[in-house]
């Protein structure tokens, strides 16, 4: 909820409330967690937690509200040249915001009075890596199992073809020593892999010449997929799906809109 500000008036002290509305990213910080999350200076944060800027408080309180009321994710939702798109984050941002008014204030209120800003029961983060040529590959942020209980396969489905090899070689080598050592060896591996594996699987992006460019939230891997191709429609998805090859709605101008 939105807190108050003190302002000294005479010899009192006067609690005045945090306006209100949209709010711009004025800078981000190194250590910031919204570097994490791929925010970008001139980001508008536009909702919190499924509501509209014009329901709320000022936003930075509602993300720290939100975050100490429910103790769970909570779902931002951004402009970026006039696009819309989501982020989970379970932490502040610690960015620089400022709030938007003027022309830019009323170009936006135009824009957002039709749109509809989803809940984030059924949301995830999804993180978006291109490579130089702008080929893209979409990887969700939730923990698979398969890494857990079979590091190999799932570094091969991470496309690390040599890491697979290397791990069953390994693994293969010490159950030749003793079957004891190769279980041990199997064990830490599944521990290792399963509790790095976001980690590891930048790492292997990395080696392959991918650099992440996005975090997206969505319902779908196809949702965020679309999303992302609105925000950057010279992304080449390896992977495409059906939904992200339909037809996609005419860019909005954003003349104005953080300027």
């Amino acid at each position: 909820m939105a807190q108050a500000e003190q302002m000294q008036v005479g010899n009192q002290t006067v609690d005045t409330p945090r306006l209100s509305g949209p709010m711009i990213i004025d800078k981000i910080k190194k250590t910031s967690f919204g570097l994490k999350l791929n925010l970008l200076e001139l980001d508008i944060l536009v909702g919190v937690g499924g509501k509209h800027y014009s329901d709320l408080g000022h936003l930075e309180d509602e993300i720290e509200y939100h975050l100490q009321e429910y103790a769970r994710p909570v779902l931002l939702s951004f402009m970026r040249g006039g696009k819309l798109f989501h982020v989970l984050t379970d932490r502040v941002l610690g960015v620089d915001f400022l709030p938007v008014h003027g022309e830019s204030l009323q170009s936006l209120s135009s824009l957002m009075r039709n749109v509809e800003l989803p809940f984030s029961s059924d949301m995830r983060n999804y993180h978006i890596y291109c490579d130089q040529d702008k080929q893209a590959e979409l990887h969700s942020q939730t923990r698979s199992i398969l890494a857990m209980l079979a590091p190999p396969f799932w570094i091969m489905s991470q496309r690390f073809f040599e890491g697979a090899i290397v791990s069953t070689l390994a693994v293969a080598t010490a159950f030749v020593v003793h079957w004891m050592l190769g279980l041990l060896t199997y064990v830490i591996l599944c521990l290792y892999v399963g509790r790095d594996q976001h980690k590891l699987g930048q790492s292997f992006m990395g080696y392959r010449g991918f650099r992440q460019i996005l975090c997206i939230a969505g319902t779908t891997e196809a949702d965020a997929q679309l999303t992302a191709l609105h925000l950057d429609s010279e992304l080449k998805f390896i992977f495409t799906s059906k939904k992200s090859q339909q037809r996609r709605s005419k860019p909005v101008p954003s003349r104005s809109i953080g300027e």
